[in-house]
């Protein structure tokens, strides 16, 4: 395994956000460094002013360095508040990001545009830096030098979760005042009947990451669907639907999918000549030509006229009072209950 350190720059640059003025840049300066060796490299921070959290950015390291020990470990960043309490995890904007990407001469940015998250002026915060748990054997990663002294006065580095007294060389926070969360709209066709698999379902994003890969992932009842990979979805049969969308960020939207309701009318009129009975606002009745269905109350009384063309037909009862009629036509007639 090979060592890799930074020399960097310390920078806190920041935007004016909320009508609150923030401070340019911190710098730490130069001097006797040392290692980090850690499971989990942090570094404490004050927020200069009111604003999103827009990055943090690793500038380009010195190109005499060596590669990072630990080679393999995906790695991952997160912000917490000072009580340890994580407020949201970043997105490397070169991918998934492993030791090896990590050399001399990158920039490394973690972006947080996603998380949508306020820093509050004066608000002391935590930046971390770790190895993914699984990615492999518990070894500490060389990922920054320090410099001892306090150069940054207003936070310390911080090793596994403790405090030290020394500071990270080489990170700037930046805050911004346009923050763009993922978010997605969505569209549907129920299929034509529950035998049918004619249905379909489509997303629409905006938002999230500039720059990062879009990926769709559809699952059908909990099971991922070989071969969804784009924003719409075809051929769908009746059943909960998922559509995970990841742009930095991730987001789901569900769909649930029934037959259309005409086509359960024509099959449970198919049998029933009207359905639904009882109903309450509207039926289907099925004819097997264009005429004339007559609706009477229990007196005798006719009470409504239906012209009726061939075949389904949706009719609305809503003007008739509550009790029971008897629908007639020349197929026959068909007691009615309105409810």
């Amino acid at each position: 395994m090979m060592k890799k350190y930074l020399l960097l720059i310390l920078f806190f640059s920041t935007k004016i956000f909320f009508n609150a003025q923030c401070t340019t840049s911190v710098t730490s300066g130069t001097g006797a460094l040392n290692y980090t060796y850690a499971f989990i490299t942090g570094q404490s921070f004050k927020a200069a002013c009111t604003a999103k959290l827009n990055n943090i950015t690793f500038p380009a390291i010195s190109n005499t360095s060596d590669d990072l020990r630990g080679s393999g470990y995906s790695v991952g960043v997160r912000i917490k508040d000072s009580g340890n309490t994580v407020l949201a995890n970043g997105f490397w904007q070169n991918g998934s990001l492993q030791t090896e990407l990590w050399y001399p001469g990158a920039t490394v940015v973690a972006d947080f545009q996603c998380s949508d998250l306020t820093l509050q002026s004066g608000s002391t915060y935590i930046w971390e830096v770790y190895a993914i748990p699984g990615s492999q054997s518990n070894i500490e990663l060389i990922l920054f030098t320090t410099r001892t002294g306090n150069p940054y006065p207003d936070g310390n580095y911080i090793k596994d979760g403790i405090a030290q007294t020394s500071d990270i060389i080489g990170w700037t926070v930046n805050l911004t005042s346009t923050v763009v969360p993922l978010a997605a709209s969505q569209s549907q066709i129920n299929p034509s009947s529950s035998a049918s698999n004619d249905g379909s379902a489509t997303v629409s994003i905006s938002g999230g990451i500039s720059g990062a890969p879009t990926t769709y992932v559809w699952k059908k009842n909990g099971t991922v669907i070989s071969g969804a990979n784009t924003n719409s979805i075809s051929n769908l049969s009746i059943g909960n639907y998922t559509c995970e969308i990841t742009r930095g960020c991730t987001l789901v939207k569900s769909f649930t999918l029934t037959a259309n309701s005409l086509a359960i009318a024509e099959a449970e009129i198919s049998k029933n000549k009207i359905y639904p009975n009882p109903a309450s606002e509207f039926i289907y009745i099925n004819a097997s030509e264009k005429e004339i269905a007559f609706v009477y109350a229990p007196d005798g009384r006719l009470v409504k006229s239906i012209e009726l063309q061939k075949g389904v037909n949706r009719v609305s009862i809503s003007d008739l009072s509550d009790g029971n009629y008897l629908v007639k036509m020349r197929s026959g007639s068909t007691k009615l209950i309105k409810n």
